[in-house]
């Protein structure tokens, strides 16, 4: 279509239903984040705007593509994003008002869609901002607006793990796990905090700076008589020596196997079996074949000096036999296979 210079084509689209094919219907519409691109996207850019989640507020500039390395990077040029919506982002005016701001054709569209007269003045109508009108590039329309939005309710879905962030952060889980006084709350505070913690990276640097492991590594103390083999279990999942997605047994938490697991005063209160599973888990740990883990577990028991932590573990009468002959051969383990001097001095 041959447009002639100085004139414009204006133009709109729907998102949902159009108006005269409304009706009651038990479902609802939830609009969360709309983009429409101007680029063929890989199946890779799919899978890490899919991992951003519903909860992400952006054009995708600054998309976490790998976790490991914590390296942010652009999916696609800005100029290539058209149109984008997001529920959090929108303002309430009346048509005379946008008429005044804006263009007057614009208003017109609005109008008719509405049924309003332009010089509207006191309906107020809701518009979402296009988050990518700023955008380098052609000039983008200013947005989307709410036909029909009496009674809707506009929210911003977060994830727990997320929301947690905004209502105290660690800080709350701790909580939980201080205030837990029978077995039950206890393994539920536990592990609310392992699933918090292993989908929120902003939680896992948090607990690093402030030293909550520390704390936490307490409060097992305190709570060492509700321990339980669930309760080791989701300690290892923490630690990161129990994961199903990997083959190798890894430690992923250092701070975590040092404060928690190789506190040893945590689990002297346990029952025997419980520390029979804890050292045959450590000793399985340190029996790794990967040349990758072995050095990074020399490199961990020397700086938590693990063999002093066992020999003076080993003081202990209160041991059952078959929990020593384990920890003798986890002893046997570190000074054969990682050869530290200072062990064997």
């Amino acid at each position: 279509m041959a447009v002639p210079p100085g004139n414009s084509i204006s133009t709109f689209a729907y998102i949902g239903s159009l108006p005269i094919q409304r009706v009651h219907s038990s479902v609802q519409w939830r609009q969360g984040p709309c983009f429409l691109i101007d680029e063929i996207l890989t199946s890779q850019i799919i899978v890490a705007m899919y991992a951003a989640g519903p909860n992400y507020i952006g054009s995708f500039q600054a998309v976490c593509i790998d976790p490991l390395s914590d390296v942010f990077s652009p999916l696609f040029p800005e100029d290539r994003i058209i149109f984008g919506l997001h529920p959090a982002s929108f303002f309430e005016t009346t048509l005379s008002h946008f008429k005044k701001l804006y263009n007057k054709n614009d208003a017109k569209l609005i109008a008719k869609q509405l049924n309003m007269p332009t010089n509207e003045s006191t309906v107020p109508i809701r518009i979402l901002y296009n988050i990518a009108a700023p955008y380098s590039g052609p000039a983008r329309t200013i947005g989307g607006v709410v036909i029909g939005y009496l009674g809707v309710r506009i929210f911003v879905p977060n994830p727990v793990s997320k929301t947690i962030e905004h209502i105290g952060g660690p800080n709350v889980m701790l909580g939980l796990i201080a205030m837990s006084n029978d077995i039950e709350s206890f393994y539920a505070s536990v592990k609310a905090f392992v699933c918090i913690l292993k989908s929120n990276k902003q939680v896992q640097n948090e607990l690093l700076r402030t030293r909550a492991y520390q704390i936490l590594g307490y409060l097992f103390l305190k709570k060492r008589h509700l321990i339980n083999s669930h309760i080791l279990h989701l300690t290892c999942t923490l630690v990161g020596t129990i994961d199903t997605i990997r083959e190798s047994i890894a430690i992923t938490n250092p701070a975590a196997f040092e404060h928690i697991l190789c506190e040893f005063e945590i689990w002297k209160g346990a029952s025997v079996d419980i520390q029979k599973s804890l050292f045959d888990h450590l000793l399985d740990v340190f029996l790794t074949s990967d040349t990758q883990n072995l050095m990074m577990n020399q490199k961990l028991s020397q700086k938590i000096n693990l063999m002093a932590r066992l020999l003076n573990l080993l003081k202990d009468g209160s041991l059952h036999e078959s929990t020593r002959l384990i920890i003798i051969s986890l002893i046997r383990v570190l000074l054969v296979t990682y050869k530290n001097t200072n062990d064997i001095l």
